[in-house]
């Protein structure tokens, strides 16, 4: 479950929007992926959230933007009722909300 690069951001509240930091100096260890997937402006977005360490130990973690995996990780879906998201003019961020059983 090893990563050889990686690029992680967080959303800067002061200035709406995400600042990002590539990590290029493997091994990192995933220790956990979680997030959501839906529909935003017609098209599936995927929001993730990563923490991983390095060989020292040294946790990190934020929003994951891009991954290499190396040499494997195992992820487990759970299906929800389908999710959509809609732009907040406030924060900048496309924000989930919650879609009726047709």
């Amino acid at each position: 479950m090893g990563l050889k690069k990686l690029e992680v951001a967080y959303y800067s509240p002061n200035k709406k929007k995400y600042q990002s930091s590539i990590f290029k100096n493997p091994p990192y260890e995933i220790l956990n992926i979680n997030g959501n997937i839906a529909i935003f402006e017609n098209k599936i977005k995927v929001h993730a959230h990563i923490t991983f360490s390095d060989k020292n130990f040294k946790v990190y973690g934020g929003h994951l933007n891009e991954a290499v995996i190396s040499p494997m990780c195992e992820i487990i879906f759970v299906p929800l009722k389908p999710l959509k998201r809609k732009m907040d003019e406030e924060t900048k961020l496309s924000i989930l909300e919650f879609l009726q059983n047709k």
